[in-house]
């Protein structure tokens, strides 16, 4: 599906008419040498090709690439997908040349830029039903950390052995009633956590069991509200 909206697309980019670099503006710079294509008050508008560093062919909204469209960086690695502002965002498939080897391709979902792998949510999450409800908080785009409170009507609990798997074997970092992930890896995927908690009528200690993944790479607060 993919390779035949590129080849209807560069069809149309040849019949358009040219412009010069000096009459239409590409405000990426990797992409900013020569510019044919269509063009609005100055800017790249439409469909078009950006040749600088790097080319581009494909849609462009207010001078960067919007849209569909090919990025092929000057190592002959390219991407072909969805395009929000200037970066990868939706679904999209990267090329990665490997000298003497066969290339690697990687299809899926980007967020702001970032490979994110099949699915195309910021997180997913299953629960055991004794955990009333689990609530993701990206408190920054930039960074590496998860922070982890656990909650019981909205007042913070310790979870007492709390034990905690996944892939790359972070082990969390206790902080009085909270717990620390930092240099996270994202996507940060497989993810399974075990923790228990004294009820709140009586000496039963509950066990709680929690597994989930995050896609989009941040700072992230983990809220786990428990019966």
């Amino acid at each position: 599906m993919i390779n035949t909206f590129y080849a209807a697309l560069f069809v149309l980019i040849a019949g358009l008419p040219s412009n010069g670099q000096d009459e239409c503006k590409v405000l990426l710079e990797s992409i900013s040498g020569v510019y044919d294509g269509e063009c609005k008050k100055g800017i790249a508008e439409g469909i078009g090709t950006a040749r600088g560093t790097d080319t581009y062919v494909g849609e462009f909204e207010k001078g960067l690439p919007h849209g569909q469209g090919r990025y092929i960086w000057q190592t002959g690695n390219y991407y072909s997908g969805d395009f929000l502002k200037g970066v990868k965002e939706g679904y999209g498939e990267m090329t990665i040349k490997s000298e003497g080897r066969k290339d690697s391709l990687y299809s899926g979902y980007w967020i702001k830029d970032t490979f994110v792998g099949t699915s195309n949510v910021p997180y997913k999450v299953v629960h055991t039903p004794n955990v009333k409800s689990v609530v993701f908080e990206q408190v920054a785009d930039k960074g590496s950390e998860i922070m982890i409170v656990v909650t019981r009507n909205k007042q913070t609990v310790v979870a007492d052995g709390l034990r905690l798997t996944n892939d790359q074997d972070i082990k969390p970092l206790s902080e009085f009633d909270y717990s620390v992930l930092r240099k996270i890896e994202f996507p940060f995927t497989g993810v399974i956590m075990d923790f228990r908690s004294q009820a709140p009528v009586g000496s039963t200690i509950l066990e709680y069991h929690v597994e989930f993944d995050i896609f989009e790479k941040g700072r992230w607060l983990i809220t786990i509200e428990v019966y």
